[in-house]
This record gives C-alpha cells, structure tokens and sequence, in this order.
C-alpha cells in the first residue's frame, strides 16, 4: 500500500520550525545549547514505504536522529534491544564524502554528505548504511533531529543547524527504491507534563541526584540523565559539586577531533518542575574547576552571594522566579572506557528507599551531591 495524501516527492517543508533551548518556551526539559526539528508522519500497518533523509553533516558539537512513537513520545523501539537513533559519527558518509566527528578528519571538510533512512522492521536494511527500523505496528512517527553547540563562527539563517542546511525529506518504494507522494502529517508534539514526580524533592538540607529514564519527553538515546528537585528553598542556598567527565573539544585549534573523551558534552540544566522549559544552563566548556570539581551554587540574585561565587571560583545557577525548581545533569556520548558511567546508576523507583538510590552511591565523585544552608552560613565557608 502506497502513502496517500500530497503528490509531491520533496517532503522537505514538512519539518517543523526550530525548537531551541535558548527559546524559554519550548518544553520538555531541552538542553539551552540544543536544537531540534521533528518531521511527524502518518502510516498504516501495511505500508510498504521508507523516508530517506539527505544531508551535510553539522559544524557543531553534535548531530543525532532520534525516532519516536508520535503516540506516546517515547523512543520507536521501546525496549533498547534495537536502536532508535543513529548518531553522528556512526553515520557512514556518502561515497566520495567525509565524516568530521569522527577522530582525525578535518571538521571544515567540504565533502560532508551523508544520507540515514528509516524503514520498517524486515526490510532488507544490507542496501542501507545507515537504518533505522521501527515497528510495523507503530503508526504515527516522529523523526527528530538535534543539533548541540553549533561552531561559534557560523552565522545566518543556518546556524542553528551547524551552518548546513536541513536535510531534504523523501518517502520512497521499498521494492524499487523509487520516490513517492509524501506521507500523511502524523501528531505533532504530545503534552508535557510534570516532573514533580520523577524523584523524591531534597529533604533534611541535603542534595542528592536521582537517575530518570526522560521517557514521554522525547529523551535522546545518546543521553544519560540524572535529575535533582527542589522545593520551597526560599532564600536559602543550595551548594553541590561533582568531578566532571573530559568532554569533546570543538575549538581544537587544527580543527579536528584528536582524541575520545569520556563524554562528548556533560551540562546542568534549570527548569520549573511543573514548566519545563529551560531557564537556566551550565555546560561543560563554561564551567569553572578547583581541585578537580565542579561546585554549583543555586540561590537568589544576591550581590553577596554572586561576590563569593567569583571570588572562590564556583559556578552559579539562578534560583529565577520558580517556586520548584528541576535541575537535570546531561552526560551525552559516553566512552565505553569511561569507568564511571551514569548507566551505573540504576533508574529511580518507588518501590526501593531514596536514600539507596542517589547517584554518588553508584558512581562516587562523578555523581552530584551536597547540601542547603542559609546565605549567612554560605558566606562563612571557606571552598
């Protein structure tokens, strides 16, 4: 059965606007150094088409596809035993082009092409480099595609997306790889909801992370999250610190990846629990370290808090106008020689006591911790 609804093969227009962190409204708990556009199709079960993405690859930190179910907001295969992403440097580039996020090529290589198809489960993916498959039970289907840390040199209209543009969107016929009418629109975004009850709130002045899954709000497989809440600290000031991973330079002055670090991109991300749009963000390139850690400082705007977090050398996250506030740690990309991973950390549940299943018990200084006080004593201690 072929795809019924427009008569044209460039299906290009249908990706939707920008969705970036840096916009305070976008939901679903963004990363404020991420963009993202999803192209969402329609399908029936016995639909024997494919869609084949054409692009460049992006002068940025990272570029990944992610596939959802449009129904649920959760990733197409659903229980992890068959990808439902395909990231940038496992992207084969099309012959006579180059891959530059893998170690070693030049990443202004001109030559940057690269194609990823999407296809249902028992097509003869041998033909295809780089497939995607989803369920043929699955019929509405959202194709995401990110962007994290465009090249700081780039400008116009492309920056977001790496200085590239889209790639162009085609359905094509399975059997005989021909172009087709495009794809009904499928659902477009699900309603976010809350993640108030994601983990436990800090309790008793101290901070701990808790391990979450980010299922129904689109997570991207390439990420392992961690998550803190906070309700009602007031005036308070919450201070917790952690040994950061290496991350992936992208201003190497030759241009080029020279080395894998334990993760490509690590951040802290500020939201309400209830608003989960992005507030606030401290990546990994702006953080400030002392002794091998990062220390995070989350109060008010007051003149002698922000005076003791530059003179001491800490880092400082705006409490804002929340009343509770979310706080998400991003390892992305990790290195499988990375000993001390956030996989470690099992997912948070309620059926086991919170105080068992904070992160630093699981991966030791690489898992946030610390403590709540008032300003007063804040100021008194010596980092």
């Amino acid at each position: 059965m072929k795809p019924t609804a427009t008569k044209q093969s460039d299906c290009s227009s249908a990706w939707s606007i920008p969705l970036s962190g840096q916009d305070r409204w976008v939901p679903y708990g963004p990363d404020m150094n991420a963009t993202y556009w999803f192209y969402p199709f329609s399908r029936a079960t016995a639909d024997t088409f494919g869609i084949k993405f054409q692009g460049q690859f992006a002068h940025a930190r990272y570029q990944g596809f992610n596939i959802y179910n449009g129904d649920n907001g959760q990733l197409i295969n659903g229980d992890g035993s068959t990808p439902s992403s395909i990231r940038d440097v496992n992207i084969v580039p099309d012959p006579g082009s180059e891959n530059p996020f893998q170690l070693g090529i030049d990443r202004d290589v001109e030559d940057r092409s690269y194609t990823v198809v999407l296809v249902p489960e028992g097509t003869d993916i041998r033909q295809y480099p780089n497939a995607i498959t989803f369920p043929t039970t699955v019929t509405q289907i959202s194709a995401y595609l990110r962007v994290y840390l465009p090249d700081q040199n780039l400008h116009g209209d492309e920056k977001l997306s790496g200085g590239v543009p889209l790639p162009s969107i085609q359905a094509f016929d399975l059997a005989t790889g021909e172009p087709l009418p495009c794809p009904a629109s499928g659902k477009r975004l699900q309603k976010p909801g809350s993640v108030k009850n994601a983990a436990p709130p800090n309790n008793n002045e101290q901070v701990y992370f808790y391990r979450i899954s980010g299922a129904h709000y689109y997570p991207n497989q390439d990420n392992l999250y961690l998550i803190s809440l906070f309700d009602h600290i007031g005036d308070k000031v919450a201070v917790f610190r952690f040994k950061p991973p290496t991350f992936t330079h992208t201003e190497h002055s030759r241009g080029i990846i020279p080395t894998q670090a334990m993760t490509r991109y690590w951040s802290l991300n500020l939201y309400s629990q209830r608003l989960t749009n992005v507030t606030a963000c401290l990546a990994d390139y702006q953080a400030a370290e002392k002794d091998g850690f990062v220390t995070v400082v989350l109060a008010r705007r007051d003149l002698r808090v922000l005076e003791k977090v530059e003179q001491d050398g800490l880092n400082f996250l705006p409490w804002g106008d929340h009343n509770e506030v979310a706080i998400t740690y991003r390892n992305m990309v990790t290195n499988p020689t990375f000993a001390y991973p956030i996989s470690l950390v099992p997912a948070f549940t309620d059926s086991e006591p919170a105080s068992a299943q904070s992160a630093d018990r699981y991966i030791c200084d690489y898992g946030p911790r610390g403590y709540i006080c008032s300003v007063a004593e804040f100021l008194s201690r010596r980092f």
